[in-house]
């Protein structure tokens, strides 16, 4: 069992790099190809996991817990959501989130296959936890060839406090769906966040364009010779 889970976390983490050299290789792939790939590698590969036996669903987060029975658990969740909003309005300077809720909801049964087959070869959550957002990281920086670029400084924060405030909310809940749920709804907010902050500025800017345009009124209280 160890050893099924430690071959599909390889698999997982090395299936979007060899699928960009298949890519290079190949040239042209019709898109719907390539969302098809996006998804196998999303669900498909941990769910196969899990439903072959090679990953416990209770190590994953999905069974065996009692939700919303402790504190520390409805605690988490808002501290994530006060942590992600004041890291959007005093840190981040992008005015658009780099993710989508789906790509956040999708991030995280890539996540629980981590962090259970972690939990074959690790003692505590602890650990179980760090590596499982490890893997991830690893993962997305593969595929990425983050070494390559220089401008993607913003891009790479964005993920690293996605998988950073995933994996607190699952080592204080010990709940895939709990933190799913609270990571698709933190995305959520923060994309309405930055379209309201968007629209301000662009009425700032529609405001002062009018204020130019329009000529100067002579002062009342001045002589007029």
């Amino acid at each position: 069992m160890r050893f099924e889970a430690l071959a599909w976390t390889l698999l997982e983490v090395l299936a979007p790099t060899l699928a960009r050299e298949v890519q290079d290789r190949l040239g042209s792939i019709a898109p719907e190809l390539i969302e098809l790939a996006g998804w196998t590698h999303d669900l498909l590969i941990p769910y196969l996991a899990l439903i072959l036996g090679s990953v416990s669903a209770r190590d994953a987060g999905l069974a065996n817990f009692e939700p919303f029975a402790r504190w520390p658990a409805a605690l988490a969740c808002l501290l994530g959501f006060a942590a992600a909003y004041l890291i959007r309005r005093k840190f981040v300077t992008n005015a658009r989130p780099h993710t989508t809720p789906l790509e956040a909801l999708r991030l995280e049964p890539r996540l629980a296959l981590y962090r259970a087959a972690s939990a074959l070869w690790l003692p505590g959550m602890t650990f179980t936890v760090a590596v499982g957002g490890l893997l991830a990281l690893v993962e997305w920086g593969l595929s990425n060839q983050i070494w390559r670029r220089e401008t993607h400084t913003d891009r790479i924060w964005s993920r690293f406090l996605r998988i950073v405030f995933s994996s607190l909310i699952f080592w204080a809940t010990h709940n895939f769906w709990l933190t799913a749920l609270t990571q698709t709804a933190i995305v959520t907010l923060l994309e309405n966040a930055s379209t309201a902050d968007r629209s301000l500025k662009t009425e700032d800017s529609a405001g002062r364009g009018k204020e130019s345009d329009s000529p100067a009124r002579p002062n009342n209280n001045e002589e007029i010779g």
